[in-house]
């Protein structure tokens, strides 16, 4: 008999043994699932969204919307952005892509598409846009390495037929460019013909259209028209200045200022 109580005994703390054991193995599995989440936090991989904001691993919290921004001011023609339209089908996109890093820059990434009746040369846009972008007098030198790619894009430029530009918003004229929240729409016509007065003071259409180009983007990266104007005849116009509409005295100029160079977003 007591031998029977000593082996029930041994089997009743060989199953408490078993059952602590079971216990630890599932706090180590939860614990090392915490310490997965905070490695990916610190990359910036792990982000929570509550309400109207979107907080990162940083803490930091960044607004989900722009129309208060756009309202100041989202476009060549000043008018700002009354609302925001509903993200659209691609009509036609594509992307060259890029996963290399660039040490000390923030990445964004862009997608490409037209929209209506296009006559000119998507490829030679879509080029164009790449070059600008990648510029080393553009906006890289406030820290931003722009790369095109096929579908889970940052923002989207779009070349567009001049009569579908309000359909973006109500703040889109059929004359200019314009931005509106993530989408960076450049006016066909625009990119066809250019504006009279700035190729009259020694621009050209290359440089029109890179000016174009990183004026909408300034846009995107937090900037409004005007902040920053001609500050004496024969200078360079500032970049976000209105160039399309008045030089001011100063002549054509399609990259940022040294007064420009700051990534807001």
């Amino acid at each position: 008999m007591k031998f029977n109580r000593k082996l029930k005994t041994g089997e009743g703390k060989m199953k408490k043994k078993l059952l602590i054991g079971a216990v630890c193995l599932v706090l180590v599995l939860a614990m090392g699932g915490v310490a997965w989440a905070v490695l990916n936090s610190d990359r910036g991989e792990w982000r929570v969204i509550t309400g109207d904001y979107e907080e990162n691993s940083s803490g930091s919290n960044s607004s989900l919307s722009d129309d208060a921004e756009d309202v100041r001011g989202g476009g060549e023609n000043g008018s700002g952005v009354i609302d925001q339209p509903e993200s659209p089908n691609n009509e036609e996109s594509t992307g060259v892509g890029n996963e290399a890093t660039v040490p000390g820059m923030r990445r964004f990434s862009y997608c490409v598409e037209t929209r209506g009746s296009v006559a000119s040369d998507f490829g030679e846009f879509r080029i164009i846009l790449d070059e600008t972008l990648r510029d080393e007098r553009g906006w890289r030198r406030a820290g931003a390495d722009f790369v095109q790619v096929e579908s889970g894009c940052d923002f989207i430029f779009v070349l567009s037929e001049a009569r579908l530009l309000p359909e973006f918003s109500l703040g889109c004229s059929v004359d200019w460019s314009c931005r509106v929240g993530d989408w960076v729409i450049f006016n066909e016509m625009r990119w066809r013909e250019g504006v009279a007065a700035w190729l009259g003071m020694g621009g050209n259409m290359l440089d029109y259209r890179r000016m174009v180009i990183n004026h909408e983007v300034g846009h995107w990266l937090g900037w409004f028209d005007n902040e920053h104007v001609c500050q004496g005849a024969g200078l360079p116009a500032p970049l976000m200045q209105q160039q399309s509409m008045d030089l001011r005295g100063c002549v054509p100029n399609p990259w940022p200022l040294e007064i420009e160079l700051e990534i807001r977003r």
